[in-house]
């Protein structure tokens, strides 16, 4: 019973994980690397303290339009 627990709450964090980088402009399978022990501190880290590619997007949009928001 405490197994199938488990399964269920990481199953429901990889899938947060997995919408959460992609929302940020990242490739999906990155969310996969939250499970795995010390990779995930790493690369929370640099997901946290990079440039999203979905906020650089919209800052080359930006400045194609003439600085309009």
């Amino acid at each position: 019973m405490e197994a199938s627990i488990i399964i269920v709450v990481a199953l429901v964090t990889v899938i947060g994980w997995v919408s959460i980088w992609g929302k940020a402009g990242y490739s999906k399978w990155l969310g996969l690397l939250m499970i795995v022990p010390l990779v995930n501190v790493v690369a929370f880290l640099v997901f946290a303290f990079s440039d999203w590619p979905i906020l650089r997007e919209k800052q080359r949009e930006s400045s194609m339009s003439g600085g309009e928001p």
